[in-house]
């Protein structure tokens, strides 16, 4: 087995700060099945992720699909002289990326097997300051071989961000009447986002608490986010993803325990349902519009 070697580099930058990009809910027309599926005579090398094609990137110069924060990414090169596979050829890897002050290097080597596939994985860093900042939007990767004096590269975008997250939860009322025998109910309006490519599962909970901090209800909605298809995007002039947006309206039933008094609201995305084994995909979102429960 041959080893591979990683060296990581961090270098301080000037601030720069990153950009939360518009939301587009269009589809990017993605490049043809000849694109993507092309192969090339003479010396070659395909640079992509551990995503099923396409969303790995497979193919010259497309991206793959989005990670996660502190995710694993996979990357796999595959060399081919007049299409065939290319056997003990050392490739290099160099992965980058742009942060608020810390400008990413990650340096690998490895060796193709018998099917001329170089290997390197790579966890997603995430610092103890700022991390949100440092590590999302996008990331770069590049793979270079020489075979008999000739030199072949390939090139990988992909973007960093929260898979599926709550962008706001607000009410859509500012007050909601409390009586003995039961309030108004309380609705919401919220707003999701998806990156990913791929589909999603999604389980959305929305929880309402009272001036004392009493639990006041709470309700949850399932299905699928994501694109659900190959979105391409240019990744070499600065292109970023597009967005996937969901507008979602909850109603609640207002305690007859509730205090009067201001109220707060919550909102969680996970995978599943935390008590069979589900993650959340982002941070908690709460409402920045105040509302109240009126007597």
């Amino acid at each position: 087995m041959v080893s591979s070697i990683r060296v990581f580099s961090i270098l301080s930058v000037a601030l720069l700060l990153l950009t939360i990009p518009s939301v587009a809910v269009s589809p990017v027309t993605p490049p043809s099945a000849a694109q993507v599926t092309s192969t090339t005579g003479g010396l070659a090398i395909d640079l992509y992720t551990q995503y099923p094609a396409p969303y790995g990137g497979q193919g010259p110069r497309v991206p793959s699909d989005m990670f996660a924060p502190q995710q694993e990414v996979n990357f796999s090169a595959v060399v081919t002289y007049n299409q065939y596979p290319v056997a003990q050829k050392l490739v290099g890897f160099h992965v980058h990326h742009q942060g608020a002050t810390i400008n990413y290097n990650i340096y690998g080597e490895a060796a193709t097997d018998g099917d001329g596939v170089a290997r390197m994985t790579l966890r997603l860093p995430w610092p103890a300051d700022d991390p949100v900042n440092e590590v999302f939007g996008a990331w770069n990767a590049i793979a270079t071989v020489e075979v008999a004096e000739m030199i072949a590269n390939d090139t990988l975008g992909f973007w960093v961000w929260w898979k599926v997250e709550v962008v706001s939860v607000e009410p859509m009322h500012t007050e909601y009447v409390q009586r003995k025998m039961g309030g108004d109910p309380l609705d919401f309006s919220l707003e999701l986002r998806a990156f990913s490519m791929q589909s999603l599962p999604v389980t959305l909970a929305v929880s309402v608490y009272d001036e004392l901090g009493f639990f006041t209800g709470s309700d949850f909605l399932q299905f699928t986010a994501g694109w659900e298809a190959y979105q391409y995007y240019n990744y070499l002039t600065g292109e970023t993803p597009s967005a996937k947006s969901y507008p979602v309206n909850i109603t609640i039933p207002l305690s007859t325990y509730a205090v009067v008094g201001a109220g707060t609201v919550f909102g969680n995305v996970y995978d599943k349902f935390p008590w069979v084994g589900g993650t959340a995909y982002a941070p908690e979102a709460q409402n920045t519009i105040s509302f109240y429960l009126v007597s």
